[in-house]
């Protein structure tokens, strides 16, 4: 049999009802590599795996596989291809008619491994498939206990690519760690795989991400941007509520600090003298009294006030200045918007900002 070592997908595209689900993507898959898709509900992330599971033909495209014997044409229904490529899809894929040992013992001996029942019994046990729910037909089991079959199915079935749609949903948080580590697992066998995922709980594994945006997938290394903006006062901002914006993908805020450049133009107001105490004055008008008497402060500074000609008033508050930057990843094709969208979002916040550049 031959060694399968890597997918390229090229210029997949696929319809319903003449809707264009997605068109023109191509990009390609290691053995030991983790891919992540993300996109709002309803692009056609699980109708993407879908595809190129095999179990939904494409209307467009072609799909290689490179061997040991080099890079071929692959049809996505042959028998080959379905061995080497298996979906954990949201949709129940085992006979409903079947009992769980008997769904998931078949499901795996179709693609010629062996198994034996008992490591199948091993995950009912993991995921807390309880003997009354092992004793049902499938049809008759819950949503939740039907998700972690199809999860068994997938983490056992042993292809070379594996294929998760929103593994997590509705698994609870002991079993999320256990599929985690499963998934971990299997990338340091070497199998190639795919994820879609809104979150991050497996940001650790993760080997490249795209976005399925526009009926495009794009590589997000390659679509990002990156984008500082300066502002006043951070306390009425909410960064979850940027984040709602279209084409933002994070946001934060970061506390900073900086040298107060003011105090330059004191030291050239008193010219040559020594100011390597003065860098502590505090110059704001509640340091001066009413009759604007500074020889105080210039004591208090080391700085004899006989020695000063001229000097006025600068508002200083501190030598060292505090400041704020909102701090945002961005989809790039979507710069204008996104930006525009932000500084309503400030003004309606009063908060004053700076090195907006349309």
């Amino acid at each position: 049999m031959r060694a399968l070592n890597q997918i390229i997908f090229d210029n997949l595209g696929k319809k319903y009802n003449n809707k264009i689900i997605f068109e023109n993507i191509s990009f390609n898959i290691k053995k030991g590599e983790v891919i992540k898709i993300d996109g709002s509900n309803g692009c056609g992330k699980s109708t993407l795996l879908r595809c190129i599971s095999g179990i939904s033909k494409l209307d467009k495209g072609k799909i290689y596989i490179k061997t040991d014997k080099g890079k071929t044409v692959i049809n996505p229904d042959s028998s080959f291809y379905k061995s080497t490529v298996s979906l954990c899809s949201q949709q129940m894929t085992l006979k409903n008619e079947k009992y769980p040992i008997e769904a998931i013992y078949g499901y795996i001996k179709y693609f010629r491994r062996e198994i034996k029942k008992d490591e199948i019994f091993h995950y009912f046990e993991l995921f807390n498939i309880s003997l009354d729910d092992q004793k049902r037909k499938i049809y008759q089991l819950s949503g939740g206990t039907q998700r972690k079959l199809e999860l068994i199915k997938t983490l056992l079935v042993n292809s070379d690519f594996l294929l998760f749609d929103e593994p997590l949903a509705g698994i609870d948080k002991k079993n999320k760690e256990i599929v985690l580590k499963k998934i971990e697992r299997l990338k340091s066998e070497g199998k190639g795989i795919i994820i879609i995922e809104h979150g991050d709980y497996f940001e650790s594994i993760i080997d490249k991400k795209y976005i399925l945006e526009n009926k495009k997938l794009w590589e997000v290394s390659k679509m990002e941007e990156i984008i500082s903006i300066e502002i006043e006062n951070a306390k009425d901002i909410d960064v979850n509520e940027i984040k709602l914006i279209d084409g933002v993908l994070d946001a934060q805020i970061e506390e900073v600090e900086e040298e107060n450049k003011d105090f330059d133009k004191l030291k050239d107001k008193l010219g040559n003298l020594d100011l390597s105490n003065a860098i502590t004055i505090k110059l704001d008008s509640s340091n001066i009294d009413k009759d604007n008497d500074y020889s105080t402060i210039l004591e208090k500074a080391g700085i004899d006030p006989k020695k000063v000609k001229s000097m006025e008033v600068l508002n200083l508050k501190n030598t060292i200045q505090k400041k704020f930057l909102l701090k945002l990843k961005i989809l790039k094709d979507k710069r204008k918007k996104i930006l525009l969208e932000l500084m309503d979002y400030l003004d309606r916040k009063s908060v004053i900002y700076k090195n907006i550049s349309l």
